[in-house]
């Protein structure tokens, strides 16, 4: 996981709804006013970290998140009387842990395992503890004896205090040993998805998310993003969901992965029957594959990747005649027109860039598609165009489209 951007943030806000779905739903605001440039300039060069990182290791509720601009956040309580933590949440990772920032405080609910845990991610390794302990993400959705790492060293986090993982269970297979022998132990552990619907809280595991771009410079206070924790909250959506199964093909299976063609106006980005990536709440832009992205670059006069901001800068007079990028899935596009492309402009200085440029989140992923790894991550910036489903129940995952506002490309 390579989120390594770095922001202050003000409590955030929780608040439960009753929704005809039946999930829970959590709730998010975006700080983006306060957040230092490296949460910026970090995204490209994250995303790249990320995804060779991820290569090494009875009712429903709603939960508010935050947008922090290259991640998205929430609170959770741990043990009872809760401590609260913030978290990064993560589709592409699947353990749960606190303690980067803040240390992991006992209560008469926690429970040693007497295991350890190692785990790495694209911003760092975390070294710690495991434990069982009562988890609440919002009121009414409370889960008990709910694997939790207490992290003793977590570099590369702050000012995150860790990561709630909504990644496929299998995921969690061999990220904790035996603190006497050393020595990784094979098999998985329940996710916090997992245990909600063993526990009755949910009653399907089914994750719906809600991201939402952040607009103009200083929107430090609206509630912007949402997940709901077993079903859909269709007041966010437009249309239908349309869904498709997880991919076959390795690594992208040990993810949130899907088979998916990618086009950039009427030319093909790579080949038709092999394209195959993530979907993935914890990247911040779009990374494709380096020969992917040289079409994509190649195709727009005067662009190049910038090594400042670690996105595609753009000059002012070619943005006028950017082309869609479009990802088809189970046949049906999911754009991203000049606007959901662009970083907006008047975010460019606070990202280090310049007035007088334009810039893509759309990015390169470090290798060709020819190294057999996946082929793209479809991150944070593309999740805030698409509402989307993670299935774990069905095995697949869903995409729809939503009325969220951009502002206009000038």
């Amino acid at each position: 996981m390579g989120i390594r951007q770095l922001c202050s943030f003000a409590a955030l806000c929780t608040s439960l709804a009753s929704l005809s779905s039946g999930a829970v739903v959590v709730d998010v605001h975006p700080l983006h006013g306060s957040t230092n440039s490296e949460s910026f300039n970090n995204m490209g060069q994250a995303s790249r970290e990320r995804a060779a990182s991820l290569l090494a290791t009875a009712g429903t509720g709603d939960v508010p998140i935050v947008n922090m601009f290259a991640a998205y956040a929430m609170s959770i309580g741990v043990g009872d009387p809760a401590t609260n933590y913030t978290v990064i949440i993560d589709t592409g990772s699947s353990n749960t842990w606190v303690g980067a920032t803040k240390p992991y405080v006992t209560t008469e609910t926690s429970i040693s395992t007497g295991e350890g845990i190692n785990i790495t991610y694209g911003s760092g390794v975390v070294l710690g503890k495991e434990w069982l302990d009562t988890v609440t993400l919002a009121s009414g959705l409370i889960i008990h004896n709910q694997s939790i790492g207490a992290a003793s060293n977590a570099t590369g986090f702050a000012p995150f205090e860790g990561i709630i993982g909504l990644g496929p269970t299998s995921d969690t297979n061999r990220t904790v040993f035996n603190e006497t022998t050393g020595s990784f132990i094979n098999g998985t552990i329940p996710t916090v998805m997992d245990n909600a619907l063993a526990q009755g809280v949910i009653d399907t595991e089914v994750l719906g998310v809600s991201f939402s771009p952040i607009t103009g410079n200083n929107s430090n206070s609206s509630i912007n993003g949402q997940l709901s924790f077993g079903g859909i909250d269709q007041s966010r959506l437009v249309g239908d969901v349309t869904y498709t199964p997880r991919t076959s093909k390795w690594p992208a299976s040990r993810y949130w992965g899907i088979d998916a063609n990618l086009t950039y106006g009427q030319t093909a980005l790579g080949n038709d029957s092999s394209n195959s990536g993530i979907v993935d709440t914890g990247t911040s832009v779009v990374v494709i594959a380096d020969d992917l992205y040289d079409i994509y670059l190649d195709a727009i006069p005067g662009a190049y990747y910038d090594n400042v901001t670690q996105l595609t800068a753009i000059p002012l007079d070619s943005v006028s005649s950017l082309q869609n990028f479009t990802v088809y899935i189970s046949g049906e596009p999911f754009v991203l027109d000049a606007v959901t492309q662009l970083l907006p402009a008047d975010q460019n200085v606070e990202a280090g860039g310049v007035v007088g440029l334009r810039y893509s989140y759309i990015t390169p992923l470090g290798w060709n598609t020819t190294s057999g790894l996946f082929d793209w991550v479809l991150g944070m910036k593309f999740l805030e165009r698409y509402y989307a489903v993670f299935d774990t129940q069905n095995n697949q995952v869903g995409l729809a489209y939503t009325n969220h506002t951009f502002a206009a490309v000038s």
